[in-house]
């Protein structure tokens, strides 16, 4: 913000052109999920998923993870949505096959990949508010290209996963 205007990259002009409003809310999504991590909700989720990690339930467990990843990630941050999953993703995959790596990586990367795609709202990416920002379209036409982009992607995500396994 300093760097921008101080080098002439940025004028008055410029600032003053801003979609204030949408960068408030990615900042307000990054705010909820370092909230969230904070205030000790990842040990108490995953205290609350440790009975079903048997490594016959990984690939649900990483579904469940993964769609838990797009839907936050469509409201908030995909940077605060992950950061906020991939903690709750460590003691998981340890107790799902103890020792191992690979189950950590995996479901890591499915988290990330999975906040990657949500692409409906201008609050889950700063390129979505940027050209939310711009105009030409309506927040409806970007749930309409959005959705079905996601959940495409979450379950070529999790087919990938099964066929890694």
């Amino acid at each position: 913000m300093i760097l921008f205007p101080a080098f002439g990259i940025l004028d008055e002009k410029d600032v003053n052109s801003l979609e204030w409003s949408v960068l408030i809310l990615i900042a307000g999504g990054i705010a909820i999920g370092v909230g969230l991590q904070q205030s000790g909700m990842g040990v108490w989720f995953s205290e609350i998923l440790k009975p079903i990690t048997k490594l016959e339930y990984a690939v649900g467990l990483l579904f469940f993870l993964c769609g838990v990843a797009l839907l936050l990630s469509t409201f908030m941050s995909n940077t605060a949505a992950t950061n906020l999953l991939v903690p709750f993703a460590f003691p998981l995959s340890a107790a799902i096959s103890p020792g191992s790596s690979t189950y950590l990586l995996v479901i890591c990367l499915g988290i990330a990949l999975s906040a990657s795609l949500a692409m409906s709202l201008p609050v889950s990416t700063p390129p979505n508010a940027i050209a939310y920002a711009v105009g030409g379209f309506e927040i409806k036409d970007m749930i309409k290209a959005g959705l079905p982009i996601g959940l495409f992607g979450l379950s070529l995500t999790v087919l990938a996963y099964f066929m890694f396994l």
